[in-house]
């Protein structure tokens, strides 16, 4: 009685083979994905931003960002222009943004006060 020799073992391509990437939009957002890296949901994103807006505009007008957040939040910014406006705003340059953003607080912050006196 012979041996037969075992039939070489020939590697399964889809098992070894790397998954190919998923496109960007279909990973999973504000969970942890396969690769390790958590993907922010546009909720944080767009937070993310509305906090970098706050920065922004403390460091030009040389005030605190909390003092800037609470001007921001008593005019309303946040409501009226930069959620509602995420998708135009964020893709503008910091600066420009920052400059928008002033000029609608200075001009909410003016007829604010006129509506007081």
């Amino acid at each position: 009685m012979s041996k037969k020799p075992y039939p070489p073992i020939e590697p399964q391509s889809d098992s070894l083979k790397e998954p190919a990437p998923a496109p960007i939009n279909s990973y999973p957002t504000g969970l942890m994905a396969d690769n390790g890296y958590c993907y922010p949901s546009k909720e944080e994103l767009q937070n993310i931003f509305a906090s970098s807006c706050v920065e922004s505009v403390a460091r030009r007008l040389n005030i605190s960002p909390s003092v800037a957040y609470r001007r921001m939040k008593r005019v309303e910014l946040f409501r009226d222009l930069i959620y509602p406006s995420y998708e135009a705003l964020h893709s503008q340059s910091r600066e420009v943004v920052t400059d928008d953003i002033i000029q609608a607080l200075q001009i909410r912050e003016a007829k604010l006060e006129e509506e007081v006196s």
